[in-house]
């Protein structure tokens, strides 16, 4: 799978155990997939098995961490924006005790910016951790893992048939949407219906939102997580494999079009995960 992360194309394998002759040979009966497609479809069953680990579970301490610091440091800003702020505060520190050098005018003001920035720094801070706490809480807007596998499974099978998956029990392009999900989450299998309610009510939603919404697909990101980076209007990334070329919408989207001039092995979806460029001197 490609993704374009700031301003590098990369190229990422999800590695999951291979399908069987079987398995492929039932999936393709139902998608009308070719055997080039084998490959993406594996690894778009690696990416769910990727996507849908929780940190909730496996670190369910680390939220408590992070509002435990989060608060320390907004008590920490108060402290130095009250003291800033002190009428006093300048002119101690300027004047000093008996036998120090009073402090210049010049050297003062490089003190006060630089107490100022210090502030600034603690609110970017301050903002870090709310992104943070917002990844690591699930809100119920957020589409599920297995929604975003079914939404694959929908972009592969329209980009080798040219036909879209559907959310009729009895169509076969439902039963393959089902029978790769029941391989990438063997724990659908213990479920009423082997899953099938599950996957069914899923689907629905998928296509309802590929009817509303068009082919545009985004899965969440984290690069708000990166600091100092920026978005532009237009991008150029080079890479050993070719040129990604991208535009932004004029209302801050991922972008409009993407295009690959060089063929690339493996080429399947391509995510774009802002941020893009870091500002001039921040490399």
């Amino acid at each position: 799978m490609l993704f374009i992360v700031g301003n590098r194309l990369r190229q990422v394998r999800f590695d999951s155990e291979k399908l069987s002759c079987e398995q492929w040979a039932k999936i393709a009966e139902l998608s009308g997939l070719p055997e080039k497609a084998k490959a993406e479809l594996e690894d778009y069953i690696g990416f769910y098995r990727a996507m849908r680990t929780d940190a909730r579970q496996q670190y369910p301490n680390v939220v408590t961490k992070i509002e435990d610091a989060r608060k320390w440091e907004a008590a920490a800003l108060r402290q130095l924006s009250n003291l800033i702020s002190s009428k006093d505060f300048f002119p101690a520190i300027v004047v000093g005790i008996q036998h120090q050098v009073p402090i210049f005018d010049e050297e003062r003001d490089l003190i006060r910016d630089w107490l100022k920035q210090a502030c600034e720094q603690k609110k970017k801070l301050l903002d870090w951790y709310d992104k943070a706490l917002k990844r690591l809480h699930r809100s119920i807007r957020v589409r599920s893992s297995l929604f975003n596998l079914i939404r694959l499974l929908n972009g592969l099978q329209d980009k080798y048939t040219h036909q879209r998956i559907s959310s009729s029990r009895s169509d076969p392009a439902f039963k393959y949407v089902l029978e790769v999900c029941r391989i990438a989450e063997p724990q659908l299998r213990t479920k009423r219906n082997e899953g099938e309610d599950t996957i069914h009510e899923i689907t629905k939603r998928v296509v309802t939102e590929i009817i509303e919404g068009g082919g545009v697909f985004d899965i969440e990101g984290w690069g708000h997580l990166i600091p100092n980076w920026v978005q532009k209007n237009k991008i150029s990334v080079d890479d050993h494999a070719g040129t990604v070329e991208g535009e932004f919408d004029k209302e801050g989207g991922h972008y409009i079009t993407v295009n690959i001039p060089k063929p690339i092995e493996g080429e399947g979806s391509l995510f774009i995960l802002t941020p893009w460029f870091a500002p001039e001197g921040q490399g």
